[in-house]
């Protein structure tokens, strides 16, 4: 879906715009197999944003069109539901952090992003928002009947108190989907992200000041959240919510994963685990004691030699320690054998592996292949030599 931007400054509208080019011009995203290019939001679908300073109750029953602005093209309001609300204080502590992963969000986050905390709007550049909220009091319209017009949200709630914003940035092959599930899974610090990769982080504290000292609580519990911060303001408007009024779907915003390419990496964990018994339910051993195993394989033409040699062991952890130089087309293959005194038993193989091509494989991370036979399983992990 391409759109315009009214009301917006010519200059500020068009690099908005160039962050979607790509989509709007109909270029082809490399998706993950199996995952849609288009996101889908749901009728009476809730969506929340950074409240503009000057917002106040008076927004509330009035329309938006999908660009979150509420004059059409002849500068005019739609009022679609009487300017009727109901108020309640609170006193609430959040954190809530946003991954801004498709084009609806990126347009509800566009005004703060490229205007309050005045970030340059650059094409194939991912963003994560940590948003800290202190709310005191909250607005919520009191709707009664059917709209009196077509919109496609409605503001519908409007929170007042405290807050404090970080917004990273990096660049789509720097910030990863992997890195951001790690700020959002709280656990990597802010910091420790900035510090570690090429990413920026910009702090905007409306309200909300960080204590000297203090790291980013990226965490639910109201007490941490209260001895990292503290308040210099007074409330304010800090949060908009509006409410989809229709379904319909919007592009997506590609998060690249950390994934192998072609390079020189080191074999540094095989983990593989046989199953309790031959598939003819014998033991392995005449004595009854576990089998043991060692492996031997491949990857396109290096010949890898047997590694991995254990004695009475069903589940085997070894550290090949070899020298991998991944291309394209060479796959990585091998075998578990049992040793025996007459004759070797074949305990499984590996489906060829092609590193490039499994999704849940990454770097420096153990990740699943596919076994055959009388295997339980197989992972691997790869390091990167610089």
């Amino acid at each position: 879906m391409c759109f315009s931007y009214r009301g917006w400054p010519l200059k500020f509208a068009a690099a908005i715009l160039s962050l979607f080019c790509l989509a709007c011009a109909g270029e082809a995203l490399a998706f993950e197999s199996g995952e849609t290019a288009q996101f889908i939001t749901q009728k009476n679908s809730n969506i929340e944003t950074k409240a503009q300073l000057n917002s106040d109750s008076s927004i509330l029953g009035r329309g938006y069109d999908e660009n979150f602005e509420d004059t059409d093209a002849d500068g005019n309001q739609h009022q679609l539901w009487p300017n009727r609300f109901e108020e309640r204080s609170v006193n609430r502590y959040q954190v809530r952090v946003v991954k801004i992963d498709d084009a609806l969000k990126m347009r509800a986050a566009a005004k703060f992003l490229f205007g309050s905390a005045q970030l340059e709007a650059v094409q194939n550049r991912r963003y994560l928002w940590v948003q800290v909220h202190h709310i005191t009091r909250i607005v919520s319209l009191v709707k009664s009947g059917p709209p009196s017009g077509n919109a496609q949200f409605v503001a519908e709630s409007l929170q007042f108190g405290t807050s404090f914003n970080a917004i990273v940035e990096g660049s789509e092959d720097d910030f990863t989907a992997d890195l951001a599930a790690g700020i959002l899974g709280g656990s990597v610090s802010l910091e420790e992200t900035r510090k570690n990769h090429n990413l920026k982080v910009e702090y905007v504290a409306d309200g909300l000041r960080l204590k000297d000292g203090k790291e980013v609580p990226l965490t639910s519990n109201v007490q941490a959240i209260m001895d990292a911060f503290e308040e210099d303001a007074v409330e304010q408007p800090i949060i908009v919510g509006f409410r989809a009024l229709n379904t319909f779907a919007t592009d997506k915003i590609q998060w690249k994963r950390n994934q192998f390419q072609p390079g020189r990496y080191r074999l540094v964990t095989m983990h593989f685990k046989v199953k309790e018994t031959k598939d003819s339910g014998m033991a392995w051993d005449g004595l009854g004691d576990p089998p043991d195993p060692w492996f031997s394989g491949s990857y396109g033409k290096q010949d890898l030699g047997a590694m991995c040699k254990e004695k009475n062991r069903l589940e085997v952890v070894c550290s090949p320690d070899i020298v991998l130089d991944l291309r394209n087309g060479d796959k990585f293959t091998g075998q578990v054998w049992e040793k025996d005194m007459l004759e070797d038993d074949f305990v499984g193989g590996l489906v060829e592996v092609d590193f490039f091509k499994i999704k849940e494989a990454q770097p420096s991370s153990e990740f699943d292949v596919k076994v055959t036979g009388q295997l339980a399983y197989m992972r691997l992990r790869l390091e990167p030599l610089r």
